[in-house]
């Protein structure tokens, strides 16, 4: 598919996986999974927050407008105003005193926004096929783990909210990234199937070791994932720690 025949929301780095060996710069970070520490002038506040963690799942948490969102997208290279470092497993994402950035499509990252992106006119199939290294198989999987099985035909423009959020969720699992960052993946979903989802999440992390970043306001969200979790409010981060 031509970049044209993509909805604009679509267009580069969202989902953003790609083949490259995982590699580049060393840091001195130990056993940290996520080292991060950035400032960068937003709107309304200035950014400035050092998170380091050693867990398997890292969680944003904060109120509307505190930088939850900003940083995920720091992570996902989406946001160039960013200066200090960013350093994932053992990687250098970002170093603006070396003068280092590692671009999107070589991060081997999978970004869910708060806006479910997902092809209009393409099927569930289709979406959740999007990446040419997917099998029919891992689609069916993932269909059925997320609750959408039944929908694996449907064109997307049809779809709810939370079952478009689902759809996103699974096409970028499918696309078997190093890292997945989700931005308010959970508030279309029913605390049921929200539930479901987030076991399916952490239980797919811990067996592939995948790293998982989660912005949520729900702090209850973020414990059922054992994530390691950060307050992130007025642009600056505090340590609440893991569940």
């Amino acid at each position: 598919m031509s970049d044209h025949e993509r909805p604009d929301h679509e267009r580069g780095p969202a989902p953003v996986v790609d083949t490259a060996p995982s590699g580049g710069s060393s840091s001195s970070g130990g056993n940290s999974r996520l080292s991060l520490r950035i400032q960068m002038e937003l709107d309304a506040i200035a950014l400035d927050v050092s998170v380091e963690s050693a867990s398997g799942c890292i969680g944003f948490t904060g109120p509307s407008g505190s930088g939850k969102s900003t940083l995920i997208r720091i992570l996902a290279g989406l946001e160039t105003a960013a200066t200090g470092e960013v350093v994932v497993d053992g990687s250098v994402w970002l170093d603006s005193e070396a003068v280092e950035y590692r671009p999107t499509h070589l991060r081997r990252l999978g970004w869910v926004p708060q806006d479910a992106l997902v092809f209009p006119h393409l099927s569930v199939r289709e979406n959740l096929a999007f990446s040419p290294l997917v099998d029919e198989g891992s689609v069916e999987e993932v269909a059925t783990a997320l609750g959408l099985a039944s929908l694996l035909d449907r064109r997307s423009r049809t779809l709810s909210g939370g079952e478009a959020q689902r759809v996103a969720i699974g096409r970028a699992l499918l696309a078997t990234p190093d890292v997945l960052l989700l931005d308010e993946p959970f508030t279309a979903l029913d605390d049921d199937l929200a539930a479901r989802v987030m076991d399916y999440l952490l239980h797919g992390s811990q067996r592939t070791g995948r790293l998982m970043v989660v912005a949520s306001h729900d702090r209850s969200a973020l414990n059922r994932l054992d994530a390691d979790t950060w307050s992130i409010v007025d642009g600056k981060s505090r340590h609440l720690g893991e569940s």
